[in-house]
């Protein structure tokens, strides 16, 4: 759900603007899509002093995916700004209304609107892997609302979690970072004798590393780097393409990527 406050509106719709770009193949797994929502206070208008979250998600249907419905649960479940990992999803929700009701029962003043939204979509299946993108926004008060875009990559014939080396021969994944940081130094005219620090960007000591989160689309795969995560909250979110022509050389052909290259 995307909500125009403030500048946070790019970074929200940032993935949505651009999933027309997304590789998409014949669908070969039946699911449907579930809705929770639980609210506390007044929600009756948007002056109204109160705290609601919304929790849409796919369920799919054949009874040997189980496996899957518990993969998503468990992405659904961390918690957003700690590390913790609930018990279920509807207890993260309930913990994001106790918060707003305990905050308002100290300060009898307290007029504010607080959301938490999660909302999983299926954005590619084919006979080898399913990709999930989790969009999640919450705003609690004061700084603005927080954002951040995930992609699990799911083997449903295996009923496994595919991470990037999977989808890459052997010491591919070092091959894929090599290119990668070649195309965002020329995208942001850095030479190769500056540091990434010193040219403003965060980072895990200077070095470049590629984001947990990418998405295979036409040309390439597109990592994409959430707020905060190497530059500012006023800069946004980062996407980074690598084509497929750079790394042709390093893509499993017999598997994953096959359909791709």
């Amino acid at each position: 759900m995307c909500h125009e406050k403030n500048n946070f509106l790019i970074s929200c719709c940032y993935f949505s603007c651009n999933r027309q770009s997304i590789k998409q193949e014949t669908s070969s797994l039946s699911f449907s899509s579930k809705t929770i929502e639980k609210s506390t206070g007044l929600c009756k208008t948007s002056e109204d002093s109160c705290a609601k979250t919304v929790f849409e998600y796919p369920v799919f249907i054949v009874a040997n995916h189980t496996a899957l419905n518990k993969f998503i649960a468990s992405k659904l479940r961390a918690g957003y700004m700690d590390t913790l990992v609930h018990e279920n999803f509807e207890e993260v929700m309930q913990q994001f209304l106790n918060s707003f009701d305990t905050l308002a029962k100290q300060m009898p003043d307290f007029n504010q609107s607080w959301e938490l939204d999660k909302k999983m979509e299926v954005i590619n299946q084919n006979e080898y892997f399913i990709t999930l993108h989790l969009s999640t926004y919450e705003y609690a008060g004061g700084a603005p609302p927080n954002g951040l875009d995930q992609y699990f990559h799911y083997d449903w014939k295996n009923n496994e979690e595919i991470l990037l080396a999977h989808f890459l021969t052997n010491g591919g994944a070092e091959k894929v970072k090599t290119v990668a940081e070649e195309i965002f130094r020329r995208e942001f005219k850095l030479s190769k004798d500056i540091s990434l620090d010193s040219a403003g960007f965060l980072f895990e000591n200077g070095k470049f590393s590629l984001p947990q989160n990418y998405v295979f689309i036409t040309d390439g795969i597109q990592f994409h780097y959430n707020d905060y995560e190497i530059r500012s909250h006023a800069e946004g979110p980062y996407d980074l393409l690598v084509p497929y022509l750079k790394i042709k050389d390093i893509a499993n052909r017999d598997g994953f990527l096959k359909d791709y290259i």
